[in-house]
């Protein structure tokens, strides 16, 4: 979609899909209400993937995150287990 391209944020996406559904339901009032019925619907239903979509990115998003904490932390303690293994081999080595 042009919107993530634009804003990698899925929040920012989020906010702009919202104001345009706000807009687009402005302008459908002014529809004969058969029209408005079948525009509505279909609006409703892109509206409710492309929150589907931003949902899954920010879970996605959401565990990329926790898996790189979760590296680096891993990474601190191998480096701690190593600097006390230094300090051991250097007292006693």
């Amino acid at each position: 979609m042009v919107l993530e391209a634009m804003y990698p944020e899925p929040d920012v996406v989020e906010l702009i899909l919202q104001k345009a559904f706000r807009i687009a339901l402005s302008l459908a009032s002014q529809l004969p209400q058969e029209v408005l019925d079948e525009k509505t619907k279909e609006l409703l239903s892109a509206m409710s993937a492309q929150q589907a979509i931003v949902t899954t990115e920010r879970k996605e998003s959401e565990e990329r995150k926790e898996e790189e904490e979760k590296k680096e932390e891993e990474k601190k303690e191998e480096t701690s287990e190593e600097e006390a293994l230094a300090g051991l081999s250097a007292l006693f080595g």
